[in-house]
Formats: structure tokens, C-alpha cells, sequence
């Protein structure tokens, strides 16, 4: 049904940007490259992301359904300006990876005489508790192929916003000096949300081989 509507908003946009002539030929030209992109991934049934840099909004969705959504309450862009269209997650790092507690039973000494005790399991290894949102990192990287680095974590506060802003404006110029030095392109996009639980809830959420469409305004 949803996608449905996308591809009924493709049409109209195309009779629109005829119907328009040259008046904003660009900007109806811009809408409807957006509504095919997202129509194509909208057919797929995955769950794709998608990032409007200025609306400073996340979104995951699903046949053109929003599912869920996240404002962006910090901004920063660093070496090239990416390009906008759809782009691949090939890698999410974190000073952590959360992993499931397990427990390997022992094997059943046959030495001992048999007993009536509880059934034991098989030998192998069980998981003690499912991971939750709340073990996820607070604070990652997405790599996507196209070289790009989406950095997400909370906003800062206070002293340490003041620290961060000043470690930027020292390390990112020599950062950008060593990749064209490298002849390698340096891009880096900064997202600071509104608490720990969203960006743990970003990390729940995304996945590699993930799709997200970039849009830069």
C-alpha cells in the first residue's frame, strides 16, 4: 500500500515537472530522482535507513513505511561533502562489541553411579540472557562504501562540548592533510543525539549490507 503511494507521488511529480515547464525544473527534477530511489528500495521489503542532512532527521523504514525516527540535535562535517544517493553500510566500529554471556556445561562424569537428578542439557553452549538495546554501545561508526564515515553519539555538554569542538578544529585540519597527502578523500559526518539511548538504539538498528539513502538538502 505504502509503496503504492510512492510510485502514485513518482507520476505525479512527472506530470507536474512537464506540465511546469521551465518554472523550478531543477528542484521537481531533484523530488522525483528521491521518490525513484526510495521507490526502488521500497519494492525490496528491507529495511533501509534514511538520512536527510537538512531536516538533520534519521529514519528506518521499511516499503516507504517510517518505523521509527531520530532527530539530530548536533551537526558536523568534515573533508569532502558526500554525494548524495543511496550508499551501503560495510562496517560498523565501536570501542566495543556487545556479546552474549554463555555458559558451556560440563560433560556427565560416567564414573559416578547414576542418580535421579534433573535432566541435564547437551553438551554445548547456551545463552544465559538476549542482548538488549541497552547493552548496545553508546557511541560508533558507520562505514559505508562510498568512503564515508557517519560517526553517532550523544551530545555533548558543558566542558565537554567545549573540549571537543577544540580537539576538532587541531585534529581534523591535519587529518585532512595526511588523506590528501595519501591522495585518498576524507569524508565525515558527525551526529549528535539527544541521549545515550538513542544512538544505542541507532546501533540495534543498523546493520551491514544495510542501505542508506543520503539526501543533502
Amino acid at each position: 500500500m505504502r509503496v503504492a503511494r510512492i510510485g502514485a507521488w513518482v507520476a505525479a511529480l512527472a506530470v507536474m515537472s512537464v506540465a511546469a515547464g521551465g518554472q523550478d525544473v531543477g528542484s521537481q527534477t531533484r523530488a522525483l530522482r528521491r521518490l525513484e530511489t526510495e521507490l526502488a528500495l521500497a519494492k525490496t521489503g528491507a529495511f533501509y535507513l534514511v538520512l536527510h542532512i537538512e531536516s538533520k532527521s534519521l529514519e528506518l523504514k521499511a516499503r516507504g513505511l517510517t518505523l521509527r525516527g531520530w532527530t539530530i540535535g548536533e551537526f558536523a562535517q568534515s573533508g569532502r561533502r558526500p554525494s548524495e544517493g543511496v550508499l551501503t553500510i560495510v562496517k560498523k566500529a565501536a570501542p566495543f562489541v556487545p556479546t552474549r554471556s554463555k555458559i558451556k556445561p560440563e560433560k556427565e562424569d560416567e564414573a559416578q553411579p547414576a542418580q535421579a537428578e534433573p535432566a541435564k542439557p547437551a553438551t554445548g553452549e547456551y545463552d544465559l540472557q538476549a542482548l538488549e538495546v541497552h547493552d548496545m554501545p553508546g557511541r560508533f561508526d558507520l562505514m559505508l562504501d562510498s568512503g564515508l564515515t557517519i560517526r553517532c553519539e550523544p551530545k555533548k555538554q558543558g566542558v565537554s562540548s567545549f573540549l571537543d569542538k577544540a580537539a576538532r578544529a587541531l585534529v581534523l585540519p591535519l587529518k585532512n592533510l595526511i588523506h590528501s597527502l595519501k591522495q585518498k578523500s576524507f569524508s565525515l559526518l558527525e551526529l549528535g543525539f539527544e541521549d545515550k539511548l538513542e544512538t544505542q538504539s541507532i546501533y540495534w538498528t543498523a546493520f551491514e549490507g544495510q542501505k542508506i539513502i543520503l539526501l543533502n538538502n
